[in-house]
């Protein structure tokens, strides 16, 4: 594995990690390296998967299947190609991992103990200080989602009926006490921007909306 750590570091998903800090996190995940025939199936459209993987030589080529046999060509990948259902929406994880360290970061700032969720401590698994710690917290996002991906959330449901959300008493919150106590809160404050112009139609929608943040990532 240790040759593949030039590559590995160029990839999205462990961008700005050190060869140490990689290698520490490679082993926690239980990282493997597999070898594919040409023409073998990795992943198949529609099967339940939790991997992640990454090209690390040769091609890989995705394909959705027609009528006759015929195989029209998606998407082909290089070596430092991330593909597999963890790897999907990584923007989404990355505003999801930075809104809570901020939210995390104004309660202690404010004196708040946090709950734990669901038996959890938010604050050991998703709180970081350094490049490390935060791939950790965006590679544990879709596990520990993995329950309640088919839940959608309250708030969607009320802007999709055209109903005032619950976006003051939300990330409102954290952005007014965030003021108060001198804490930056910049993922909050585009979060609450963006639903706001939703509720008020002055937006779509829409999951291109994550574009938004590209200058805060």
């Amino acid at each position: 594995m240790k040759n593949y750590l030039p590559l590995l570091q160029t990839t999205s998903l462990f961008t700005g990690l050190s060869d140490a800090e990689l290698s520490a996190l490679l082993y926690r995940l239980g990282a493997s390296v597999r070898s594919y025939g040409k023409g073998e199936a990795l992943v198949l459209a529609g099967e339940p998967s939790r991997r992640v993987g990454i090209v690390l030589s040769g091609e890989l080529e995705a394909f959705r299947p027609a009528p006759g046999g015929v195989r029209i060509p998606i998407t082909r990948m290089e070596a430092g190609g991330v593909f597999g259902d963890v790897s999907e929406k990584k923007d989404a994880r990355r505003v999801a991992v930075r809104c809570m360290k901020e939210c995390i970061d104004v309660g202690h700032a404010a004196g708040a103990t946090f709950a734990p969720v669901q038996g959890k401590d938010l604050t050991k698994l998703f709180y970081y200080k350094n490049g490390f710690k935060r791939a950790i917290a965006e590679l544990l996002v879709p596990i520990a989602m993995k329950k309640h991906r088919a839940i959608e959330p309250s708030m969607l449901q009320d802007l999709k009926k055209g109903k005032p959300c619950e976006i003051d008493a939300i990330n409102g919150v954290v952005c007014e006490w965030g003021r108060k106590c001198g804490v930056p809160t910049p993922i909050n404050d585009r979060i609450f921007e963006i639903v706001k112009k939703e509720q008020a139609g002055e937006l779509p929608l829409e999951e291109k909306n994550i574009r938004f943040f590209d200058d805060l990532l």
